[in-house]
């Protein structure tokens, strides 16, 4: 029994992370709608910027996924911004270095909020594929929406998939 068990340990921990959450899907969590599962308690290993962060996801005992959680409905600023193709160049300058300035100041929230809480995934959509790996989801800390605070205190946007425009061309 004892051997099974450690077989299965290192089985999942040769997944990936798109494969650990299918185990997270099977083992654990309720479901609160159709395509959302959680809530799994977290813990912090890193914030990548202000609406992604590297976390420890507690799936059941002993299984833990190591991931990056993209927070679902957000857009936060980011720190190396890309050119889109109708920017001249000369006119990118400007709004690059205002970009990466404002994504500073999101991940500064994001580490400030996050630090020495309590964090929950409280929701993982399996179905949104296109974030390079991440997971897409919602956390809080303390209880307190993470995506909430960040649109409330103006350092992200509402985000439902469309293509992001530079983050300063607006203001």
């Amino acid at each position: 029994m004892l051997a099974d068990y450690r077989r299965m340990l290192w089985v999942v921990a040769a997944m990936t992370a798109v494969d650990l959450l299918a185990v997270l899907i099977l083992l654990g969590g309720s479901c609160t709608d159709a395509y959302a599962y959680g809530p799994y308690a977290a813990d912090l290993d890193a914030v990548r910027d202000g609406d992604t962060l590297a976390l420890r996801i507690q799936a059941w005992p002993e299984v833990v996924i190591y991931t990056d959680l993209r927070l679902a409905g957000v857009n936060a600023p980011e720190l190396h911004p890309k050119r889109p193709s109708d920017i001249p160049e000369d006119q990118w300058a400007p709004l690059k270095k205002c970009e990466a300035l404002a994504a500073l100041s999101a991940r500064d929230f994001t580490r400030r909020f996050v630090s020495g809480k309590f964090l929950e995934v409280t929701e993982v959509f399996p179905h949104d594929t296109k974030f390079s790996g991440r997971m897409n989801g919602s956390l809080t800390a303390d209880g307190q929406d993470l995506g909430a605070a960040l649109l409330e205190s103006g350092h992200a946007k509402p985000y439902s998939g469309e293509t992001r425009r530079p983050w300063c061309e607006e203001n």
